[in-house]
């Protein structure tokens, strides 16, 4: 086997660069927080929610302890079910006060359930 062979990765491999934290009992305006990574989300989409791929959108995120707002760009869609839907999304030019937002959910996923749920 080639080493050219080796870098290549299928189409859908997971391509995501950081590692990420599953959630219970979050939610942002756009629906409920699956998980959470250090350069975005995976939401499950609420009733009414229309955006395509490539939309910026300014959300709440919140949890029992936290509350702020940050835009995030849609980086893709997927159907789940016949009505459901979940989103991963990008964070848009994140702040410190972005990235200790994230950091924050990301301890309140460990915190309170015993660590990651992958």
């Amino acid at each position: 086997m080639s080493m050219d062979a080796d870098r290549t990765t299928p189409a859908t491999e997971n391509r995501r660069l950081r590692g990420r934290v599953r959630l219970r009992g979050a939610a942002c305006s756009l629906g409920r927080i699956l998980d959470v990574s250090a350069t975005g989300l995976r939401i499950r989409l609420g009733s009414g929610v229309d955006l395509r791929v490539g939309d910026q959108v300014q959300t709440t995120l919140s949890t029992p302890f936290l509350c702020a707002k940050v835009v995030v760009r849609v980086v893709w869609l997927r159907r789940v079910g016949l009505f459901g839907c979940d989103m991963g999304v990008s964070l848009v030019r994140p702040t410190d006060e972005t990235a200790r937002v994230m950091a924050d959910l990301a301890r309140s996923g460990l915190d309170r359930y015993g660590g990651d749920a992958d």
